[in-house]
């Protein structure tokens, strides 16, 4: 291959790749566009976790996702991690017996990592996972986590880092605006929606365009 075709390969890849870049401009639109569908996400996924349970999941397709499911300690305040691993094949899912048949320390051990005890815990099947992903398409996010008082859904990497949504269940006051906009990784868009940006491993955690105009 000569160097003019490997440049114009080179650039060709780097396009493609960064197809699926998102922006803070794209992050607002897409509430300003998709707001009741995001409204109906959240409602939807809020009926589906339990209110002793955190879960956090993000689709890379229809059948490949990440999953983070944790379980309330007793009367506590604190959740143990129940299951955690990226892309979870749902169409070929081969569930991992030989951990729970190592010896643990307590019961939930042996249980951790398996889809199917989840599922059980949950009280979810494969349809419940296309309805999360048909909701996710309709708001063009990607994935969702649930919380106390609000719901983090992504919406897409912008370079190293990731734009979210913090949807909270209440409109925020004046003071809850200035709290969660720091000029920064975060910054109060409307009602009771926060915008974020969380950096990956490597880059800046900052972005310029979620500095207020003072």
């Amino acid at each position: 291959m000569t160097i003019h075709k490997f440049i114009v390969s080179l650039l060709i890849s780097l396009i493609v790749s960064s197809c699926g870049m998102k922006s803070v401009d794209g992050l607002k639109n897409n509430y300003d566009m998709n707001s009741k569908q995001i409204a109906e996400l959240v409602e939807y996924f809020g009926k589906l976790v339990p209110p002793n349970y955190r879960v956090r999941i993000r689709f890379d397709s229809a059948s490949d996702l990440s999953l983070f499911v944790s379980e309330l300690i007793g009367e506590s305040e604190y959740y143990e991690s129940i299951f955690g691993q990226r892309h979870v094949d749902l169409d070929n899912y081969v569930e991992a017996k030989e951990r729970e048949q190592k010896q643990a320390i307590c019961e939930n051990q042996k249980n951790r990592n398996s889809l199917e005890i989840v599922n059980e815990k949950l009280k979810w099947n494969r349809e419940t996972f296309t309805g999360i992903y048909e909701k996710l398409n309709a708001a063009n996010c990607t994935g969702i986590a649930s919380g106390r008082e609000l719901v983090y859904i992504n919406y897409g990497f912008m370079g190293m880092g990731e734009l979210s949504y913090m949807v909270f269940d209440h409109d925020l006051s004046l003071g809850e605006q200035e709290e969660y906009s720091n000029d920064c990784s975060r910054m109060y868009y409307k009602d009771n929606i926060v915008l974020t940006f969380a950096s990956g491993a490597t880059g800046s955690f900052c972005i310029s365009q979620f500095n207020r105009k003072k």
